[in-house]
Parts: structure tokens; C-alpha cells; sequence
């Protein structure tokens, strides 16, 4: 989902975008969104750079990158409930089987095909 207000456009699914905020001559790059109640607020630090270019560069590169997370997310749910309706979704879990141990196994086994040859000379 993609929204923009105030200028800003967010580009991740959960509504929040990855900008650059300056502290003293430091260029911090942050994931912010919107705050109930006006401004913004942060949602996850990442690195401190020394000059803007570096951090919008890299605030670019993790906008991309969750872009790409988010839309692989979405085609993934898209993919299963199109195969569900399509009758190809996970399958129930069968019944569980009442299972006999190996030790209780006959001491000799005779295959019902078998069952009917002379054994050989």
C-alpha cells in the first residue's frame, strides 16, 4: 500500500518510509511514519553518516529492499489463495494411522501374490 501525505510517500506495507533526519552535523537514517495525533514518529533506527548523500543513498536502498519484501509478501498470499480456490491449497493432514511396531512383525512374510507358487526345486 502506498500513501502519500503531507509530501511524504511511504513505500512499505505497514505505512512508514525511510528518510534522512539531520542531528548536529550528522545525517541519521530512520524509519518513520505518521503518529495518531499529527507528526511523525520513528519506527526504527538504522546508521549515522557523516555526509547526506551517503545516508540518502542508503535510506534509498532499504526502501527498495522492503519495497521488494513486501510486494514478494503480497504475491505469496496471492499465489496460495489462488491455489486454494483452484482446489491445489495445502491439503488437510490425514487421520492418523493406527501404526504396529517392527518388533511385532511375523517372523516370515508371504506376499498374497506369492502365496499360490511351489517353491522352487
Amino acid at each position: 500500500m502506498s500513501d502519500a501525505r503531507g509530501g511524504y510517500r511511504s513505500y512499505t506495507a505497514d505505512g512508514s518510509w525511510w528518510t534522512v533526519r539531520t542531528y548536529g552535523s550528522t545525517y541519521w537514517v530512520a524509519r518513520v511514519r505518521h503518529a495518531e495525533g499529527g507528526g511523525y514518529e520513528v519506527v526504527q533506527w538504522f546508521e549515522a553518516y557523516a555526509k547526506a548523500g551517503w545516508a540518502a543513498g542508503a535510506a534509498a536502498q532499504l526502501a527498495y529492499a522492503q519495497g521488494v519484501a513486501d510486494a514478494k509478501a503480497q504475491v505469496v498470499r496471492a499465489l496460495h489463495g489462488a491455489l486454494d480456490e483452484v482446489g491445489l491449497g495445502v491439503p488437510e493432514p490425514p487421520v492418523p494411522v493406527s501404526r504396529t511396531p517392527a518388533s511385532q512383525a511375523p517372523a516370515e512374510l508371504v506376499l498374497e501374490a506369492d502365496a499360490d507358487l511351489e517353491p522352487p526345486n
